[in-house]
């Protein structure tokens, strides 16, 4: 005899039951308020944790990171929970979505993080394929990320396809956006993304009365 209908709603509810129990909230991973206690959540529970969760605990490592840096004799930096969130977002990256590319780049170059080649390459093509879904945000940050890693060469395709996409929506670059993405081309030395350059300072002269000193002094 096989199983009747009864014996797999058991099943289904006892599976649905078990990823209840081991689900992460967002939430709850930018709630740790130092490295060692967002290590021991990633530890305990990094397979089960989802491309959300992934970005998530990225982005939460890095403001960490910045915050325990200012701190005297403190170690910024946890090599395991890095490799752990590294291997897991190569994992879940076909997952991600626009904002969680950005993220996790904006991340690794707020961390320095010049090692993670294969999670680069596979944030890379999800970007690529995500690109029509990408917003001046998502292409002020991921620009910034790719100048500070130094990526300029590893990254051709990625930099070609977030300049078009720039292009396409200058005008909805606010002032901050604008002077990242200049400041990141010039740092990359790109020469060639000038239609981009032109767009952005025709949206800058639109907005440049909302320009802070700062902002003017990257562009």
């Amino acid at each position: 005899g096989g199983k009747g209908a009864g014996d797999y709603s058991v099943v289904n509810a006892k599976e649905a039951e078990r990823r209840r129990k081991h689900q992460v909230s967002n939430g709850e991973i930018k709630s740790k308020l130092t490295l060692e206690n967002l290590s021991e959540l990633v530890k305990k529970k990094e397979p089960h944790f989802t491309h959300m969760n992934v970005a998530a605990a990225w982005h939460t490592m890095a403001r960490l990171g910045k915050n325990t840096a200012r701190e005297p004799g403190a170690r910024p930096r946890d090599p395991e929970l890095i490799n752990l969130l590294a291997r897991r977002g190569v994992d879940v990256a076909g997952e991600l979505d626009p904002q969680g590319v950005s993220n996790i780049m904006w991340a690794l170059a707020t961390m320095q993080e010049q090692g993670q080649g294969e999670l680069v390459a596979a944030l890379s093509h999800r970007g690529n394929e995500l690109m029509q879904d990408f917003n001046s945000q998502n292409i002020a940050n991921t620009l910034w990320a790719l100048a500070k890693l130094g990526l300029s060469g590893q990254s051709v395709l990625l930099i070609s396809a977030l300049v078009r996409r720039g292009r396409e929506i200058a005008t909805s670059f606010i002032p901050q956006e604008i002077a990242n993405t200049l400041h990141a081309l010039s740092k990359m030395g790109i020469t060639w993304a000038k239609d981009l350059v032109s767009a952005m300072a025709r949206a800058g002269r639109v907005t440049a009365h909302e320009f802070h000193p700062l902002e003017l002094a990257n562009t």
